[in-house]
């Protein structure tokens, strides 16, 4: 029988016990340039993009940047971030339970979702790669022995 159908308890971990905080952000009037400059040298794979009042108003991953250079749209030097990034981004708040993150990411087939405030700023982020690492620690918690 799989792990998951033997253990049927419910974990209550929160979205801020999981999150990367602080978030990495760009204005949305950045170039594209800008974007990939700064996921180079951050190693990250998404920048919340945010208007002058910090409100997010996107998210531009490397899958954007793809689509991007696969339509030669990295050819033109004035191109920003707001031509290319998701708009209606899938968030979450620091304190719904990590089940809700899980279920919006796998439902709407994204591997960053921002966590927001009341005043929609960011205030961090999640990843798929976030919730790999947190199931490995759960799993090693479950199965291993106690070591001493």
């Amino acid at each position: 029988m799989p792990i998951h159908k033997r253990y049927k308890k419910i974990i209550d971990v929160k979205v801020k016990d999981v999150m990367v905080s602080p978030v990495i952000t760009l204005g949305i009037n950045s170039s594209l340039n800008d974007a990939v400059e700064v996921m180079a040298k951050e190693k990250i794979g998404s920048l919340i993009i945010v208007d002058d009042s910090g409100k997010m108003a996107g998210i531009i991953t490397e899958r954007d940047i793809i689509y991007a250079a696969s339509r030669g749209l990295f050819k033109k030097d004035e191109l920003k971030v707001k031509d290319i990034m998701s708009k209606n981004v899938i968030t979450v708040s620091a304190d719904s339970n990590i089940n809700e993150a899980i279920y919006k990411m796998r439902n709407h087939n994204v591997r960053h979702l921002p966590v927001i405030d009341n005043e929609a700023k960011p205030i961090g982020i999640i990843s798929f790669r976030d919730l790999l690492d947190f199931a490995i620690s759960i799993l090693k918690i479950m199965l291993l022995p106690n070591e001493s």
